[in-house]
């Protein structure tokens, strides 16, 4: 293909050529437009501005294009008539060459001036290649000039090609940034729906009444959450500070019922070891599990029946376990769950012996006819999920100050007169003084 500095025509043509690559990115940002319209979210609008100046550049490129076309269109004009006046300048200037003859011919000046080329007159041949030359130095000056102008035209269309290609480059970009801003838009749309949904779904939890959130309860943690949330007794001493009452191995029930000033206690006693678990870890209300079927050890059946039920809508003096001694909690009122849960929830968090230990009835005491089943067994099929427990709720709703005084006085009298000192609840007493007691 012939250079573009030696052919304007051939300029003119690819300058053309671009025009149309222009107009067809322009028709390209039209569709972003309208993509960017229908979109919903401020994230892709801030794109916006940059189809914005992307528009401007190409409709400032399209218009350099038409004015180049037209100065090219000028230039190929200008040339042509150049060229034509160039070619009757070297015919004439090849007729006057023609015209010289030798010394020894007559002069024919006077007969080529008047016959050929009336116009000038009676100049002389010398006058008239001045004058020839001085048009041909102006000709080559117009040339010159358009020699320049086309190399000014080469350096701006390579110009606007390394434009066009940046605009086509930036049009890639902006169309991958919408891509993703349309894919974070749908992502953002989901998360949104699933927030919303979950909101929905627990503010219609919240705006049920607790008795009626609790046929949802499923697992003993929830009803633990639920116990934890009912009204505290402020003036119930904190855990660390309560002092132990006797020994565990004490029969609890005798030992307050032998003393008059703690007689009445004895009539409403709970003290479930093993089976009574904390539902915080303040150590303030508490649950306690019952089996949910028993085993009735004299006939070999499994029945259905609630162990607890003498201690439904009451109030108990709780005890509980701790480090080999036995300490007062406070007086409990019980809640009871079976209506609203008659299946009971799996085990987790108390003892599966001590429970199996209350789920054998009718077990024979003799030692040649032992027990039917282990209760090491029954414990495995609590731990596996297989029988279930009735969880029966503990709030502390009092402290009876009095009796806790007169329990731990006398506990601490019971202990050797040189080692009477203050046991330490988290630890008990010493093995020295254990053995002392013994």
């Amino acid at each position: 293909m012939e250079s573009v500095n030696n052919d304007p025509e051939l300029a003119s043509e690819m300058l053309g050529l671009m025009g149309k690559e222009l107009k067809a990115a322009r028709l390209r940002i039209k569709e972003l437009e309208s993509e960017l319209e229908k979109s919903p979210t401020i994230a892709v609008h801030r794109y916006s501005e940059e189809v914005t100046d992307f528009k401007e550049r190409t409709e400032a490129a399209e218009y350099s294009m038409i004015i180049l076309r037209k100065h090219v269109d000028e230039v190929n004009a200008e040339n042509t008539r150049l060229r034509l006046e160039l070619d009757g300048l070297k015919d004439s200037k090849t007729w006057i060459k023609k015209e010289e003859q030798p010394a020894h011919e007559p002069p024919r000046e006077a007969t080529v001036s008047t016959d050929i080329q009336p116009s000038l007159g009676g100049i002389s041949n010398e006058e008239k290649i001045k004058h020839l030359e001085e048009a041909l130095e102006k000709y080559y000056a117009k040339y010159k000039a358009q020699k320049e102008l086309k190399l000014e035209l080469k350096v701006a269309i390579e110009t606007l090609e390394d434009e066009k290609g940046c605009i086509q480059e930036d049009n890639l970009i902006l169309q991958k940034k919408v891509a993703k801003a349309e894919d974070r838009i749908a992502r953002l749309q989901n998360k949104t729906q699933e927030k919303a949904e979950k909101s929905k779904s627990q503010t219609l939890k919240e705006e049920l009444r607790p008795e009626e959130r609790l046929s949802s309860f499923s697992e003993l943690s929830e009803f633990k959450k639920y116990m934890s949330a009912l009204p505290r007794y402020s003036e119930r001493p904190a855990p660390a500070q309560l002092r132990p009452i006797c020994h565990e191995g004490v029969d609890l029930n005798a030992y307050l019922s032998a003393d008059s000033r703690t007689a009445s206690c004895a009539q409403s006693l709970l003290y479930s070891p093993g089976r009574m678990t904390w539902t915080s870890s303040d150590a303030h209300h508490a649950l306690i599990l019952g089996p949910i079927h028993v085993f009735d050890d004299l006939r070999k059946t499994w029945q259905k029946v609630s162990t607890l039920r003498h201690l439904y809508d009451q109030t108990f003096h709780v005890f509980f376990p701790r480090n080999n001694c036995i300490l007062y909690g406070g007086l409990y009122k019980v809640h009871s769950f079976r209506d609203k849960h008659p299946d009971g929830c799996l085990l987790s968090g108390a003892s599966g012996l001590s429970l199996a230990e209350a789920t054998i009835v009718n077990a024979s005491s003799v030692g040649h006819n032992p027990r039917s089943i282990k209760p090491s067994d029954i414990a495995r099929l609590y731990m596996d999920g297989i029988l279930k427990v009735e969880p029966v709720g503990l709030q502390c709703v009092g402290f009876d100050k009095e009796l806790y005084g007169v329990l731990k006085r006398k506990f601490e009298v019971s202990l050797p007169v040189e080692k009477r000192k203050e046991v330490n609840p988290k630890t008990g007493p010493t093995p020295k003084k254990r053995k002392l007691e013994k």
